[in-house]
């Protein structure tokens, strides 16, 4: 149980009574600990934006094989999932994870004084830019090589 304002440990602290760190007296409702979501849970929510670009690939693949047809309404499916549904989601999702966090560890400024609650999702969008669009560049240059074995 800690502190909405500060963090501070409030398990021996009176309910109704004021932190003994910051003075400020955090409801009995808001002092239980709030439970992260489990790994699987935080790995799907963070990923299923890059699953999600690597399935319209592969039909985007298949289709131009089968079909012998221009495939560029699904590459573009791809770049918007790459540069647009990845790194909003996993900015809102980081956005939703720091609401646990204690007030003051939201507030404080991180970059040019602009709040953690801001810079940090921000900066988690941008990551996620790099990192989808590495992951999806070795998978296409896995279906390439394979493609060229068989």
């Amino acid at each position: 149980m800690r502190c909405a304002e500060c963090g501070h440990n409030l398990d021996r602290v009176a309910d109704g009574a004021p932190c003994t760190e910051c003075g400020v007296v955090t409801p009995v409702n808001l002092r239980l600990p709030q439970p992260l979501p489990s790994r699987l849970r935080l790995s799907w929510l963070f990923g299923w934006p890059l699953i999600l670009t690597w399935l319209i690939g592969l039909v985007a693949i298949w289709a131009s094989k089968i079909f012998t047809s221009d495939s560029g309404a699904l590459i573009v499916g791809v770049l918007v999932c790459l540069f647009i549904v990845g790194p909003a989601n996993s900015a809102w999702r980081t956005h939703r994870l720091m609401q646990i966090l204690p007030r003051r560890a939201r507030s404080a400024p991180l970059l040019f004084m602009v709040p953690r609650s801001i810079a940090i999702p921000v900066l988690v969008g941008v990551a996620t830019v790099i990192v989808f669009n590495a992951l999806t560049f070795g998978a296409c240059m896995t279906v390439l090589v394979f493609g060229q074995m068989s």
